[in-house]
């Protein structure tokens, strides 16, 4: 530029440690040094800003058709197979935009190699648009063309141009008119008619100046570089530059077919940015609900709650970023493909068993299948061989979120709340809730999705009047499903004392005790003779429920008693029984009780299964309640398996609060899971820790800090 260009103006230049600006003002020179740092300026601005805040990548917008880079194949005018890449977006690792506004168009490589497609960021000085000349020099460009906001005409400095790859018009050419966006007058001596011209703009210089050919184009655009890189290493990724060079596509001709394999996996992912509040899930639901496994006291039972569609059936199209599931598919409220309405699944996640995902574009289902059109189809999370042999898994379609939580209420006990949080690709949860009432109560579910750390608003789940789930009944004490006799239960989610129903296990520790209270006839007393140490229990001889208290000791006058399981062959079988109660007054002394299998009556010993020893009668007595101890036949050998825990004694627990509260005069625990405790104060066999104990001012009894012993 020259003063007189710049007629009027005069610049300042403002700089600070964090932004720096050009500020423009009348009668002041600017020259290639003075822009040369407005450019420098701008980078330093925009591109610091970017590179603090994103990774790198293709830029994914809302729009979950993700077309941008999608590499296809397609015919070209006179019928040839050639490939198509889509209008591309990205940003680099130095915050640079990767754009490319049209379709792009190769060659299909007819070498039977494996091809990856890669690109890269550019600079370009290439105008919109694609055009073609007459031999009047008249101008005519394509729908891209942008001329109006592109050119100067005479009377003022006319725009130059010249054409890229142009063959019979290449000078350097004025413009002298304008008509519109697609139509311009050239001036020049002579013009050959000629069609598909790419030009750039000569800059307007200082007349008489020789100008280097690389100064020349003065408007750089940001552009792509587009690679064909042969594959070395079977299904190896060939070397980029990370952050700067990113694939899209592994591609290779088979028996005449062109094999496409999605390869874009590198995405701009823009730090704390919001997350959706999702529509209401479709399919979450109850899947059943069981009793907790013999082992336990059977007070719980297990609600299964899935959220997301998974199948072990499935099949991909890598060519067309297909991925379809078939009719044993299932998960929550959908218990096949056949609940599945076109739409369901769209924006929704497929994850392979990797924890990869893509997301689906579209979802539709073909008779007893379900297509699913996804973004990304990357083949190598379902083969480990670039698509020759597939992965056995599980593949599920869950919720566009990073994790799932869910709340289990009791609005009878509304301190009975549970919640849980669970990554999403999680195929189901399965959650312990307490029967709180007898013989049945109902809990609600709520749920709500997370990403990023930010949660969405909480939802009731849909009602399932269609299916259900499996109640109690339908499951063996194994936890497995019944062969026939299954129940479903249907719910309505507008109730709200709950629908989801728990009932309580007829065997469970509650009703056992109940039976044992009213000495109904399954229940006999454990009795050894007198000068006998140990006695027999015969299946469907015996009676299955054997009580040990006081008076089984005072049976014997022996400090080691035996009780012998039978193995006989014609009268156990597997699956056969039984249940030994410690009553909760019993105190063993020193007398132990072993039960056993395979007993002999000479040496006095055999297989041991279960130790009964003065600790487990002291734990019964100091928790007031009996004891279950059950022995379970397999077709080999007695399991025992028992409802408690025999916890190391002498523990210490810091308490607050109000003694009274949960603890009697002596500082024994009665409530509040302080049972089993005592304050340490020289009583109840504690040590005296009194010293130590905290008291609030003006109070005995309200404590700040308080130790409490396991007795």
């Amino acid at each position: 530029m020259t003063r007189n260009d710049l007629k009027g103006l005069q610049l300042s230049v403002n700089l600070d440690s964090n932004m720096s600006h050009l500020k423009i003002a009348t009668n002041l020179f600017l020259e290639k040094l003075e822009m040369s740092r407005l450019i420098s300026f701008l980078e330093d601005g925009y591109k610091g800003v970017f590179q603090n805040t994103f990774t790198p990548g293709l830029i994914k917008t809302n729009n979950i058709d993700f077309t941008n880079g999608r590499v296809e194949q397609d015919i070209d005018s006179e019928n040839n197979q050639v490939l198509k890449i889509q209008p591309i977006q990205g940003i680099d690792l130095d915050g640079n935009f990767l754009k490319s506004n049209s379709i792009l168009k190769f060659n299909i490589p007819s070498i039977n190699t494996w091809y990856w497609i890669k690109v890269s960021y550019i600079s370009s000085n290439v105008e919109k648009g694609t055009f073609s000349i007459d031999s009047s020099g008249m101008l005519i460009g394509n729908e891209e063309s942008e001329l109006m906001s592109i050119f100067r005409q005479v009377p003022n400095f006319p725009t130059k141009i010249k054409f890229l790859n142009s063959v019979n018009n290449p000078q350097e050419y004025e413009v002298l008119e304008v008509i519109n966006n697609q139509n311009a007058k050239l001036n020049g001596i002579s013009f050959v008619e000629e069609e598909g011209l790419k030009l750039k703009i000569v800059g307007t210089f200082t007349p008489g100046v020789i100008i280097p050919e690389s100064d020349k184009y003065p408007f750089n655009f940001d552009s792509v570089k587009i690679d064909f890189v042969e594959e070395l290493e079977l299904n190896e990724q060939p070397n980029s530059l990370e952050g700067k060079e990113f694939f899209l596509a592994r591609l290779k001709i088979l028996d005449r077919q062109l094999i496409i394999q999605d390869k874009r996996l590198e995405y701009v992912n823009f730090i704390n940015s919001p997350i959706k509040q999702d529509d209401e899930n479709v399919l979450i639901g109850i899947e059943s609900v069981r009793y907790t496994p013999t082992s336990t006291t059977n007070i719980n039972n297990i609600v299964d709650v899935s959220w997301c569609m998974r199948s072990d059936n499935w099949a991909i199209d890598s060519s067309k970023n297909i991925v379809t599931i078939f009719g044993s598919s299932q998960g929550g409220r959908f218990k096949s493909v056949l609940d599945f309405t076109d739409g369901d699944f769209n924006g929704w996640r497929v994850y392979t068993s990797n924890g990869n995902y893509s997301r689906v574009i579209s979802s539709i289902r073909m008779g007893n299948a379900i297509n699913l059109l996804v973004d990304v189809l990357d083949v190598n999370n379902y083969s480990l061989n670039g698509g020759n042999t597939f992965i056995e898994q599980t593949i599920l379609i869950t919720p566009d979120f990073d994790f799932i939580e869910l709340e289990f209420t009791d609005p009878l006990f509304n301190k009975n709340r549970v919640t849980k949080f669970v990554p999403i690709n999680t195929d189901r949860l399965s959650q312990e809730l307490i029967v709180s009432d007898f013989p049945l109560c109902k809990y609600i579910m709520r749920y709500r999705y997370s990403g990023r750390g930010i949660f969405t608003d909480y939802k009731t789940i849909l009602s399932d009047e269609l299916h259900g789930y499996y109640n109690e009944e339908s499951f063996k004490i194994n936890g497995t499903l019944k062969p026939s006799g299954l129940t479903r239960v249907r719910y309505d989610t507008t109730d709200v004392t709950g629908f989801i129903t728990l009932n309580a296990y007829k065997d469970s520790f509650y009703y056992l005790r109940q039976r044992i209270d009213i000495n109904i006839e399954q229940v006999e007393k454990v009795l050894f003779g007198i000068s006998s140490n140990y006695i027999n229990l015969t299946p469907h001889v015996s009676t299955v429920y054997q009580v040990i208290d006081n008076d089984t000791f005072r049976s014997s006058s022996n400090n080691m008693l035996f009780i012998n399981l039978s193995k006989t062959e014609d009268v156990v079988q597997n699956g056969s029984r039984f249940t030994i109660i410690i009553d909760k007054e019993t105190l063993l002394g020193n007398t132990q009780i072993s039960v056993v299998s395979d007993f002999n009556i000479t040496t006095g010993d055999g297989t041991i299964h279960k130790i009964i020893s003065s600790r487990d009668s002291q734990y019964a007595n100091i928790n007031e309640q009996d004891l279950q101890i059950d022995f379970i036949y397999d077709g080999l050998e007695w399991n025992s398996i028992q409802n408690y825990r025999l916890d190391p004694g002498n523990e210490l627990r810091l308490f607050s609060g109000s003694m009274l509260d949960y603890f009697d005069e002596t500082g024994k625990g009665l409530f509040g899971g302080w049972k089993g405790y005592a304050i340490s104060n020289g009583q109840n066999g504690t040590k005296d820790l009194s010293s130590l104990n905290k008291l609030e001012v003006g109070s005995t009894t309200n404590y700040l800090v308080a130790y409490c012993t396991k007795i």
